[in-house]
């Protein structure tokens, strides 16, 4: 009989983790140990020698489940069952396939381990005792050796800062409460790896610039944020490609009104620690003010809650209240899951609208620290060159907005942050605003990851980019750079050619032209060889509605094409105005269009193929326009075009970009 289990996700969204915390409580309950761990905290050369692991990976994002589970195979391990398969899109959400899938993995396991218990794991909202949280919270109070000033008027940069210092000290004691051995800061950062900035410490960034740049009778609200990095170190020499997360900051009236909810204030100070912390190890701390924990830590304002936050409001609902109690025991239940996905997550209820709705649940600060969802850092592709723009970084943010099935509206938390985000030294908010003025800001908390599509270097790689909607920001990142180099080149032919060769460059001559050694290939810098050589060709497939509406930076993707970092022609910079004609066009329409054009910069000149944009449809429709367009142009069978695809992105040909 085993006695410790492996638990390991990969998470993009909170479902793989939300998933490994169920199984970690229900292998609790049948007295088998379990250890949980994210996989990038996992040393994979222990692997061999464990016993029993489960695997819960996303397939969102850069989460590669299908090439994790190929890997395990041919290293030689055994599955003890078919594969659990989940999808957040089905009717009942991915709780629909886990379900039934779970009591079959743990049958699976006492086969394989002569392995015998009596009462199954029960999560479905019945349990009687729910054991210790995870955390344990201390009321404190100010004294001479805790000094504590509140300032009860906080500054919307004072609210960020107390927010983001609570959120990066609760990260550690969240690893901590999930069993991982968290090392001191102290002793495992540098000092040059504690100047840099990140999840742990973002940098606050200056808003610059904040302008609609879809038509005000449009729809949809598209904002051009300009964002300062002047001091952020190497942040400010980001790569075309690269990606900035930003951390929101819900609105101040929402969180006051949680906590009046609650019935607490929330300037009392607290104390955060993990209830059951690994042996040997030092103890993390959070220590913060309520509210710094509400608007830092918990998403309770945005993010709808998982089924086992309703599990746990059942539990503090007073017996008093019977049809409360009933319906969140029902809504815990699997009976109860098709209802409870048609209440919370189709309508996109908040924490706060949930206890609204059941107001005698009072759940104390441990299980809300637990089951309610966290802040998340957003990711936006970054859509300027730090070469054209010295110490900025400009983002495409699509404001998300919806009505719900009941005719709710929705607004998305940091999309309306952002457009709210007050440019620094302006008297109002981001240019025709139309949120409350409680949530503007001066200063936005960043930090720069690097992104999954890298540009080649070299002016002498084809480039055919695939950007409908916001999908097109990391190209302008791409062909602003390519702007630069091209400028460059420029530059250093004419000073090989004038006479006056000796002569200085000005000063006043822009940074960007001068910035970029042409000595290396592939370490960022143009190509020495790109000098004597025409730069290849450059399309841009872009997708819009309407192209008066919505066809973002137009005015600058032509001069592009002017000044030949596009290439000349309508399949230099090509626009599919889905609702411009009764018929509808797509990018993959006007991809089928220039087929000739793609099929000769694809076999011909070993073009590099760029998609980016929405994780739908979309990636898989471009996806098989290119596989026709190999068959038709290339002779090929359908099978043939797929394995050369296939062959493009093995060698580094064909990237992906989407999310959902």
């Amino acid at each position: 009989m085993i006695s410790s289990i492996l638990i390991l996700y990969g998470s993009q969204t909170g479902n793989a983790q939300d998933v490994a915390e169920r199984i970690s409580r229900e292998s609790k309950f049948l007295d088998i140990s379990p250890r949980i761990l994210p996989l990038d905290s996992y040393d994979v050369s222990e692997l061999p020698r464990e016993t029993a692991v489960v695997f819960i990976v996303s397939t969102a994002g850069q989460v590669a489940a299908k090439k994790l589970y190929r890997r395990l195979c041919s290293l030689g391990a055994t599955a003890c069952l078919d594969l659990g398969l989940g999808d957040d899109q089905h009717p009942s959400g991915y709780e629909a396939a886990l379900d039934t899938w779970l009591p079959r993995m743990w049958d699976s396991f006492c086969s394989a381990f002569q392995w015998s218990f009596g009462m199954r794991p029960d999560d479905q909202g019945q349990l009687v005792d729910l054991g210790l949280p995870k955390y344990k919270v201390t009321f404190l109070t100010a004294t001479s050796s805790l000094p504590v000033i509140i300032d009860l008027i906080l500054t919307e940069e004072q609210r960020l800062q107390a927010a983001v210092e609570a959120a990066a000290a609760f990260r550690r004691v969240s690893a901590q409460a999930s069993g991982q051995r968290v090392m001191r800061e102290d002793e495992t950062a540098s000092v040059s790896e504690k100047a840099q900035f990140g999840p742990s410490h973002p940098f606050l960034a200056p808003v610059l610039e904040n302008r609609r740049i879809t038509s005000s009778d449009h729809f949809q609200d598209v904002r051009h944020i300009a964002l300062s990095l002047r001091g952020s170190g190497t942040m400010e020499c980001y790569e075309p490609g690269d990606l900035v997360n930003v951390w929101p900051l819900p609105e101040a009236s929402l969180c006051e009104a949680f906590l009046s909810r609650l019935g607490l204030d929330g300037d009392t100070l607290i104390q955060v620690q993990a209830n059951d912390p690994p042996a040997g190890c030092h103890l993390e701390v959070s220590i913060g003010t309520i509210r710094s924990f509400i608007e830092g830590v918990l998403d309770v304002t945005g993010a709808s809650p998982r089924r086992r936050f309703f599990q746990v409001l059942s539990h503090f609902t007073p017996d008093t209240s019977e049809i409360e109690k009933e319906r969140l025991s029902y809504f815990s239940s699997v009976e109860g899951r098709d209802d409870l996905y048609r209440y919370n997550q189709r309508e996109g209820r908040s924490v706060l609208e949930v206890l609204q709705d059941f107001k005698s649940a009072n759940p104390p600060l441990e299980w809300l620290l637990e089951t309610c969802p966290l802040m998340k850092a957003r990711q936006f592709s970054i859509s300027s060159s730090s070469r054209m723009h010295p110490g900025e970084a400009h983002l495409t943010v699509a404001v998300v907005d919806w009505n719900t099935p009941y005719k709710r509206r929705r607004r998305g938390l940091c999309s309306s942050y952002l457009a709210n985000a007050a440019p620094v030294g302006s008297q109002g908010l981001g240019q025709n605003s139309a949120c409350s003025n409680q949530h503007s800001a001066s200063k936005v908390a960043v930090w720069v990851e690097k992104g999954s599509l890298r540009m080649p270097m070299s002016l002498l790689v084809p480039l055919i980019l695939i950007g409908p909607g916001t999908g097109v920001a990391p190209f302008r990142s791409f062909l602003q750079h390519r702007a630069v180099l091209m400028r460059c080149r420029a530059n250093k032919l004419n000073s090989q050619s004038s006479p006056l060769t000796s002569e200085p460059l000005k000063e006043s001559q822009p940074s960007s032209d001068t910035d970029i050694d042409a000595s290396c290939v592939e370490g960022g810098n143009i190509s020495a060889c790109d000098d004597e050589v025409e730069p290849a060709p450059c399309s841009l497939f872009f997708g819009c509605r309407y192209r008066d509406k919505d066809c973002y930076y137009e005015e600058e993707f032509r001069k592009f094409q002017q000044d030949g970092v596009l290439t000349q022609g309508e399949a230099g910079f090509c626009v599919a105005g889905s609702r411009d004609q009764p018929q509808k066009v797509y990018v993959t329409n006007k991809l089928m269009e220039h087929e000739l054009h793609v099929w000769k910069l694809l076999e011909n000149h070993g073009a590099h193929v760029y998609v980016s944009g929405s994780a739908q449809k979309m990636p898989s429709d471009v996806l098989a326009t290119f596989e026709s367009i190999v068959t038709r142009k290339g002779g090929m069978s359908m099978e043939e075009a797929k394995q050369y695809m296939r062959q493009l992105e093995f060698k580094g040909r064909y990237h992906v970009e989407a999310w959902s």
